[in-house]
């Protein structure tokens, strides 16, 4: 989980996590005494996996260790013979018990595991200078990154949905349409250089690689494109034409 504190305060995500990793195996324990008559003696201890799970993804390691924790205990403690008693009478109740920890643990180290190599690749795409946008079949936008939304003076959440339309060059039109046509073809990829229209109004060169993805049918899914900003390169190799 992100640890960083500003300014002495903590973020509300951390004390979300931890107020979620407390009340939820308390919440989950009343609802195992409101139908204890039902099942008797049964402790039930697959239902405390739910807040769990749920700290743990929300929350990272510490959130789901301190579910873990308090579940544990509130369900030995209330649920498991001898109740209003921390001693375990019976070994299957006690093998149970310790798989519910040994899960939990597990869980939570797992969802730790998972969220770091997400925040490694939010930071690598946040600080990359290629820029990356995903489009359905349809060319409706699915992700763009920050580098596509600063170039383009968009924001991500009023990209997404829409139609992928970019103000491309009239003499450039050809060559995109036919780059689009060779990604329906073998090897599904294809490379155009194209002068776009950018918020200051000027036309700036990019290169776009582009890629097809299928999905599980065979049919085209998505396509990923990754752009660079070529300007300078085109300029110096059109100076260099223009003046031997």
């Amino acid at each position: 989980m992100n640890k960083l504190i500003r300014k002495g305060a903590l973020p509300t995500k951390i004390i979300i996590s931890y107020t979620l990793s407390v009340l939820a195996p308390l919440l989950m324990l009343a609802l195992r005494m409101s139908i204890a008559e039902s099942y008797g003696n049964r402790p039930l201890l697959i239902l405390f996996m739910l807040p769990i799970i749920l700290c743990s993804l929300i929350g990272g390691l510490w959130p789901g260790i301190v579910a873990t924790a308090i579940s544990a205990l509130s369900i030995n403690y209330f649920a498991i013979p001898p109740v209003r008693s921390l001693h375990i009478a019976a070994g299957h109740d006690l093998l149970q018990w310790l798989t519910l920890i040994m899960s939990g643990l597990l869980v939570s180290l797992l969802s730790e595991w998972l969220q770091q190599r997400e925040d490694r690749y939010r930071l690598l795409v946040e600080h990359q200078m290629d820029m990356v946008i995903k489009v359905d079949v349809e060319e409706h936008f699915l992700y763009a990154s920050p580098s596509y939304c600063r170039t383009f003076g968009k924001e991500e959440q009023d990209l997404l949905g829409k139609k992928f339309i970019p103000q491309v060059h009239e003499d450039d039109l050809p060559a995109a349409l036919e780059a689009m046509q060779l990604l329906f073809s073998p090897p599904y990829k294809s490379y155009l250089e194209q002068r776009t229209k950018t918020p200051d109004g000027a036309y700036r060169w990019f290169g776009w690689q582009s890629t097809a993805v299928f999905g599980s049918n065979g049919k085209m899914a998505e396509i990923i494109r990754v752009g660079r900003d070529i300007t300078e390169r085109q300029t110096s190799i059109e100076d260099h034409t223009s003046h031997p």
